[in-house]
């Protein structure tokens, strides 16, 4: 099973959106993949990284299950789902829409691949730098990275439609390089190989624990799902 996995909180017009334009771009290219909405159920900062662990061992059944975690404010045109999403992926992890310094947007994974990673870091709160975190913890694994949309060079005007991003530039404006997850990043990158290695292994998706607040289908299509969780 292909899973569309979009982290979500407080996006109510940006979820429309996507439910109006994005959906209807799977459904013709991708029929059988399951959208899923994963919310954070609680008032903690926002985690996307653990919220991403949490709706991968919720929905994972099967080793052959792929997962393209997909930020709720990048819309794609039709003819970028035919060939950038559709494709059997190629290497262990694709950028579909995202940076060269970071695993983030709109990636593709296999289950495997998740697994080996252990997933994200549990410990960033708050907006940020969990996908760069994500990146070096492929770099320490020596795990292949592919980016086929990169937002750095300015390709994908034509391939997606990029919403407000508002509460992430606020976000760093406030911290600057003080950043609370940019210090833990900036930890893990002066560390040996060994303490990289078992920061990796303390904290990710086999230390990812969660409770299921809600879980709703849409009547109209029931491979939209919305599960709310506690983290």
């Amino acid at each position: 099973m292909l899973y569309i996995v979009v982290p979500y909180r407080n996006r109510m017009e940006d979820m429309k959106q996507f439910l109006s334009e994005a959906v209807p771009a799977f459904r013709r290219a991708m029929p059988d993949c399951s959208v899923v909405f994963i919310e954070q159920g609680n008032t903690k900062p926002f985690n996307r990284g653990l919220l991403l662990n949490a709706a991968v061992k919720f929905l994972s059944k099967d080793d052959g299950d792929e997962f393209i975690f997909h930020d709720v404010d990048i819309i794609p045109t039709s003819d970028s789902v035919e060939t950038l999403y559709k494709p059997p992926t190629r290497g262990p992890i694709i950028g579909i829409c995202s940076h060269t310094y970071s695993i983030g947007g709109v990636t593709k994974l296999s289950r495997h691949a998740i697994e080996k990673l252990n997933g994200f870091p549990t410990n960033y709160w708050g907006w940020g730098y969990e996908d760069v975190m994500l990146k070096l913890r492929a770099e320490l694994l020596g795990i292949h990275y592919d980016v086929k949309g990169d937002i750095d060079r300015g390709d994908i005007s034509d391939k997606f439609k990029m919403l407000n991003e508002e509460e992430g530039s606020n976000y760093r404006e406030k911290y600057g390089h003080y950043h609370p997850n940019n210090l833990l990043t900036q930890y893990f990158r002066t560390r040996t190989v060994e303490r990289r290695a078992e920061i990796v292994r303390r904290s990710g998706l086999s230390t990812t624990h969660y409770k299921v607040l809600r879980h709703l289908r849409d009547k109209g299509d029931p491979l939209v799902q919305f599960v709310t969780v506690d983290i």
